[in-house]
């Protein structure tokens, strides 16, 4: 289901900009040895799941149209960890971090607030204001090229998962017990390197830290 999303939404973006002129395309990238990955070594593909092929996928849909369309300018960013308001707290759907906020809300009626997996999964998270800022650099930019990236964007950070779970925890300001549940880990780790945004996207970096971003 995941990668029938996201390649409908890959084709869907590009059939709606064609008359647009320009397209900003996000491409998640994981990786379950948690290198920091550089761009070029999304290559030779490799994706743990059909939704990083789709992924792969929508940026190769947008190389071949800037190349059949010189009228047509894009840009290609690979999102790490988004995060912010009204995201899904489901968790076959979603992100962990919303799921572990709304269940310390709802603490102790929706108990035990539960982990799972051994909680030393690392992630990564960047506030979706940064991300949109960086979306907005990318677009400007296009301004002198037909097409630019792809580009990582993201935090070079990562949080394990039993540590960004007392985070929240603690910011809930109530004594909450954090149950680990055996669990498949198919994602161990999440790292990029996003040194190429930085110097493309005239030092863009993430501004929002993850205590305030959680706030």
């Amino acid at each position: 289901r995941g990668a029938d999303i996201a390649l409908d939404g890959a084709i869907d973006m590009q059939n709606a900009a064609g008359p647009l002129d320009d397209l900003v395309h996000s491409l998640l990238q994981r990786d379950p040895e948690a290198p920091a990955l550089k761009e070029a070594q999304a290559y030779p593909a490799d994706p743990p799941n059909a939704y990083g092929w789709a992924k792969l996928f929508g940026e190769k849909l947008l190389e071949c149209a800037v190349r059949e369309h010189p009228g047509f300018r894009g840009a290609a960013l690979r999102l790490i960890g988004v995060y912010g308001p009204h995201q899904s707290f489901d968790l076959e759907r979603g992100s962990i971090l919303p799921v572990l906020v709304y269940r310390a809300i709802q603490y102790p009626q929706l108990r035990p607030f539960t982990i799972r997996g051994s909680g030393l999964e690392t992630r990564s998270y960047c506030y979706v204001s940064d991300v949109v800022r960086a979306m907005l650099a990318a677009a400007e930019k296009l301004d002198g090229s037909q097409i630019l990236g792809p580009l990582n964007v993201g935090s070079e950070t990562s949080i394990r998962i039993i540590d960004l779970a007392k985070e929240v925890v603690s910011l809930s300001g109530k004594e909450i017990e954090i149950v680990l549940t055996p669990a498949e880990t198919p994602v161990w780790g999440q790292a990029v390197d996003c040194s190429e945004a930085r110097r493309l996207l005239d030092g863009w970096g993430p501004a929002v830290p993850l205590r305030d971003g959680l706030r």
